[in-house]
């Protein structure tokens, strides 16, 4: 069987990555980047009302994912817990990047900040966070390198880090203010310790202070997607996975069509285009659903009903299925359930789709 995932946000990445792991023949195809570049990386598991999965069910779906992330060379912690948003505000999450702050049980933390790093918003990450757990926060903001200037970006920052001149600026002033932090309190530094080294640069700054340092994530674009979202891509490209760039306009008779004429068959198609910056389905203010390549009304809800849309499938006869943050209409910032929704309404495309991966071997017990 040929698919087409349309969309290269990660819940695109991740049909796509199942797919291919389960010998399907994939092309992806996006006109954006994609939402990673925008997000620090950690998947929260909030209720899910929509989906109708049990313990067993989740359980493998999130092991899934964690072994997938492995394969990319970007390891995580599983478990309730809490990290930090962009913003210092402390929230629930649940899958989280091994180099981002996690804690099943908040307490005392040192931030760090970079002078002339300007999303490094340390005072304000201290004064919400100690507000947050009721316990001290302590930062403070290390000097501008001396190759500093006015036009570097987080990225700039990222690429310094990993240089020979970067890890020692980084390492000599984390020295004079190691010993003034109590032992237990992990130190907190800003999401740009490097950009494709970033746990072995952490490892060696934590053997050497005999600390657990960690990173917070800065305002977009975010690092830690980024970083993701490379490696994501990497591993696909590595499985002869074609990434198209492209619009999508239409889908009848098997067939994709882009805006520029190009076309080719599939037997079936997921949208995965409903992230910040995409469309999947569209709920009109009449009501009607819609389905954004072919513009058919697939039925209509009324109120808050969602749980409808889950129910009219959009699979048809043209094998169109959605997946993603709009499939459901929900609001992830909102309801903290956003790795959850990415992964259940995968697994539930997927299975409109003739394909039930939790019943295949190769996607482990």
């Amino acid at each position: 069987m040929e698919w087409t995932v349309v969309g290269k946000g990660p819940a695109g990445l991740l049909a796509a990555s199942i797919l291919t792991l389960q010998g399907e023949k994939i092309r992806i195809v996006a006109d954006h980047e994609g939402s990673l570049g925008l997000w620090s990386g950690c998947l929260d598991y909030g209720q899910t009302p929509s989906l109708s999965l049990n313990l067993e069910q989740w359980q493998r779906l999130w092991s899934m994912i964690m072994r997938l992330w492995a394969s990319l060379g970007v390891p995580s912690r599983r478990g309730a817990g809490y990290t930090m948003t962009c913003t210092g505000v402390l929230k629930p999450t649940f899958l989280c990047p091994s180099w981002q702050y996690f804690s099943t049980n908040p307490a005392s933390v040192w931030i760090v900040g970079f002078e002339g790093l300007a999303d490094s918003l340390q005072e304000v990450h201290a004064a919400r966070l100690e507000t947050a757990i009721g316990k001290g926060v302590s930062w403070q903001r290390l000097p501008k390198p001396l190759l500093w200037r006015e036009d570097w970006t987080t990225m700039t920052w990222a690429g310094f880090l990993e240089t020979e001149e970067g890890i020692q600026w980084l390492r000599a002033h984390l020295e004079d203010l190691n010993a003034k932090i109590p032992p237990s309190w992990p130190l907190l530094l800003p999401q740009v310790v490097g950009y494709s080294q970033t746990l072995l640069l952490l490892r060696n700054l934590a053997h050497q202070f005999h600390r657990r340092i960690f990173e917070y994530p800065l305002i977009t674009p975010a690092l830690g997607g980024m970083r993701i979202q490379s490696a994501w891509r990497a591993w696909l490209r590595g499985h002869d996975v074609p990434i198209i760039a492209g619009r999508v306009t239409d889908y009848r008779h098997n067939r994709v069509v882009l805006d520029d004429g190009r076309s080719w068959p599939t037997d079936h198609v997921l949208l995965a285009t409903g992230g910040l910056l995409g469309g999947g389905m569209r709920i009109q203010s009449s009501g009607n659903v819609e389905e954004t390549i072919s513009h058919r009304t697939m039925g209509t809800v009324r109120g808050d009903n969602w749980d409808e849309i889950f129910r009219l499938g959009v699979k048809g006869e043209d094998s169109v299925s959605a997946c993603g943050r709009e499939r459901a209409g929900w609001d992830p910032d909102r309801d903290h359930n956003g790795g959850s929704m990415i992964l259940g309404t995968v697994y539930q495309s997927l299975s409109e789709q003739g394909l039930d991966i939790l019943m295949r071997k190769a996607m482990g017990a």
